[in-house]
């Protein structure tokens, strides 16, 4: 990922995920950590998607397939902590680098 689409993404105010198709982290912004590292303190990894954002993101996979003109967007509501309550946003990224398509999180609080 080129440094100024990473300085870009640093300054957003909602949390960010790069994610390939099979699920690897490709890159997370400081807010989107924080929220994955709440999401999965009782896990044994030190950092994980959680598991309802990647539920979704296989959606979004399979609708690929499915529906391949179309333009699809997966949302749904995160419960983060009993008092904090996350919206995301799934969608296609294309980059410039590279043939294969991302997806892109996005988390709002």
């Amino acid at each position: 990922m080129p440094d100024w689409l990473q300085v870009i993404i640093e300054s957003f105010f909602e949390g960010v995920l790069i994610l390939t198709e099979q699920g690897e982290l490709v890159y997370a912004n400081q807010i989107a950590r924080q929220i994955c590292q709440k999401l999965s303190q009782y896990k044994l990894q030190s950092y994980c998607v959680p598991e309802q954002i990647w539920s979704a993101c296989q959606y979004l996979i399979d609708s690929r397939e499915l529906f391949p003109e179309q333009k699809i967007i997966i949302e749904d509501d995160l419960k983060v902590e009993p008092a904090l309550t996350c919206h995301f946003r799934i969608k296609w990224l294309k980059l410039e680098e590279s043939e294969l398509p991302y997806l892109l999180v996005t988390i709002e609080n």
